[in-house]
């Protein structure tokens, strides 16, 4: 399960948004290997048209998350599971800081 349909996402992405990727158990599930389920995630918002579009969100901020993801230190490890299943550097750090960046930045120029 996701927080936004495919129809939300894509209409949120045809419209210049962006969508953070969220950490909250409820949308991962149980599990194991989580970052599976986050790989499925980020696959389904780029055939949304999410290239460009997607960031981590992660949701910190006091939600549930698994043990395998709580905290800023994880974050690494996640990139590194990306990486040993194909994904290149170039859109890992799209994904994990640059399509957020240039979204504000854009934001804060209007």
């Amino acid at each position: 399960p996701r927080n936004l349909t495919d129809e939300q996402l894509k209409i949120l992405f045809e419209s210049g948004g962006i969508v953070g990727l969220n950490f909250y158990t409820q949308f991962l599930g149980e599990r194991k290997p989580l970052y599976d389920d986050l790989m499925y995630h980020i696959d389904n918002m780029y055939k949304c048209g999410g290239e460009g579009k997607v960031s981590l969100g992660s949701d910190f901020d006091g939600c549930e998350i698994n043990s395998e993801l709580a905290g800023v230190d994880k974050i690494p490890a996640l990139a590194a599971f990306l990486r040993d299943k194909g994904f290149d550097t170039v859109l890992i750090e799209k994904i994990f800081y640059e399509n957020a960046y240039i979204f504000f930045k854009n934001i804060l120029q209007k």
